[in-house]
């Protein structure tokens, strides 16, 4: 059995790796520039996983993990701890987005069915609950009446969109500024606007402020 401090390092060697994946998927990548990426040799590599394969599975755990770890919203409360929750909701949401990718979704479905399903439905979950949220949103007067797979649509694209380099680069974009702009695109989108103005957004400046530093941390 593995001790934690060999877990520990399997896992920071996992890391490493799942920032090239979401960065440029993992079709064209073989066991020896997975290698590289660890930056270990290629004895303790194999000592931690014994193949390409075996890190893919790995990754797909660790993405698992952390989906089924998610807070749900809470549809309880005041109108400012529900607010609260989209908040939360859009962090999960950048968070997402920075972590998979679509490139490595795409190399997953085509290397791995039976991952790509498991990842797929446990993404579908999280969706769902989100549309629970908004639905109890629009019963209390606080949110606006959408069509909500389009909304949930519309962060994946967008986002995915937004935080990408050559975007943010060819259009000479501050990503903080950017996230900023689209969260209050969301405000006007769904709340009622009684709402717009009076909510603390405080909350959300932090949650960008915390989501660009790692995004520079992990990909300048």
């Amino acid at each position: 059995m593995a001790t934690q401090k060999e877990l520990a390092k399997r896992q920071e060697l996992l890391e490493r790796i799942m920032v090239v994946f979401n960065r440029d998927g993992f079709a064209r990548l073989t066991m020896n520039d997975l290698i590289k990426v660890m930056g270990v040799s290629r004895r303790t590599a194999y000592k931690y996983f014994t193949s390409k394969e075996d890190v893919l599975h790995a990754a797909v755990r660790s993405y698992l993990d952390y989906i089924e770890q998610l807070d749900l919203p809470q549809l309880t409360g005041d109108d400012a701890s529900f607010y609260r929750q989209l908040q939360m909701l859009f962090d999960q949401s950048l968070t997402l987005a920075r972590t998979i990718s679509d490139q490595f979704l795409q190399d997953l479905r085509m290397t791995d069915d039976a991952d790509y399903r498991n990842l797929q439905d446990a993404l579908a979950q999280q969706q769902n609950q989100a549309v629970t949220y908004y639905e109890a949103g629009v019963e209390r007067g606080f949110f606006q009446q959408r069509e909500w797979p389009v909304i949930i649509l519309q962060d994946r694209v967008m986002i995915r969109s937004l935080i990408e380099r050559q975007f943010l680069l060819r259009n000479n974009l501050n990503l903080k500024t950017v996230l900023l702009d689209y969260f209050e695109m969301k405000k006007a989108q769904l709340l009622m606007p009684t709402y717009i103005t009076t909510v603390n957004d405080q909350p959300v400046r932090l949650i960008i402020e915390y989501f660009v530093n790692e995004y520079n941390r992990t990909f300048l």
